[in-house]
């Protein structure tokens, strides 16, 4: 009994080494976002680009932002989210650019000037995340 658990156990502890490595090394090395932003004709829309960087195992990444802009006593946020294939030519573990079309909330709108931005970026399997803020101009 004890001589066959020794045996059921080797393979299964190998088996739990692979998976766990393979999962642990997916993840988000790098995330950035480029200023200026452009607004749409209308200021509802603003689109914001950026790279992110995946590890080799990932497939995907999520992009999500949001601008936040303080309008006297009120605040007006823009936000939206994208996809981005992590593999390039078969090879994941590129920089990939990504550009999201943030959107105001109906009645909403923004100003050229500067705001607030936060973006993250999590990979498909949600085991690695990456956020980055900061300030970003809005131009037309």
């Amino acid at each position: 009994m004890i001589r066959r658990t020794k045996l059921l156990a080797l393979p299964v502890a190998a088996l739990l080494t692979v998976l766990v490595s393979t999962t642990a090394s997916a993840s988000i090395t790098a995330l950035s976002f480029n200023s200026p932003a452009h607004l749409s004709v209308t200021n509802t829309v603003a689109t914001v680009t950026g790279q992110v960087t995946c590890s080799t195992d990932d497939v995907a990444a999520n992009v999500f932002v949001e601008i936040l802009q303080s309008q006297g006593r009120h605040l007006v946020i823009a936000s939206g989210e994208t996809s981005v294939s992590c593999v390039s030519a078969g090879f994941g573990g590129t920089t990939q650019p990504w550009t999201v079309l943030a959107n105001t909330s109906q009645g909403q709108a923004l100003k050229t000037g500067s705001a607030s931005i936060i973006v993250s970026a999590n990979n498909e399997t949600f085991t690695s995340s990456k956020t980055v803020s900061g300030s970003i101009s809005l131009t037309h």
